[in-house]
């Protein structure tokens, strides 16, 4: 901000340091990040799940593996949003 002293105007200078590029894991527990996640694995996880065990759930033939099975279906989709967030917003530091 200029600053008058006397007959002359001192201008000083305002050095805004360079921000660090963050760590990734501080990345990954971000809000914004985890809720984009979320939403993503739920809706991408569910059409897998019914793509992969409709039958057996229609049926009600599931057992403790196809559970597991389904569990893992929508940890993909949820993992792989998650990656392609924090990749793209560590981009904007290069």
């Amino acid at each position: 901000m200029p600053r008058r002293n006397g007959n002359t105007t001192q201008i000083r200078a305002i050095f805004v340091p360079l921000k660090r590029k963050p760590k990734w894991l501080a990345i990954v527990f971000r809000q914004d990040i985890l809720i984009r996640s979320t939403k993503i694995a739920l809706v991408v996880g569910t059409v897998l799940a019914m793509l992969n065990h409709g039958d057996k759930i229609i049926d009600h033939q599931l057992t403790l593996i196809d559970i597991y099975k389904m569990l893992v279906t929508y940890l993909v989709p949820f993992c792989v949003s998650t990656y392609s967030s924090v990749q793209n917003e560590l981009s904007h530091y290069n």
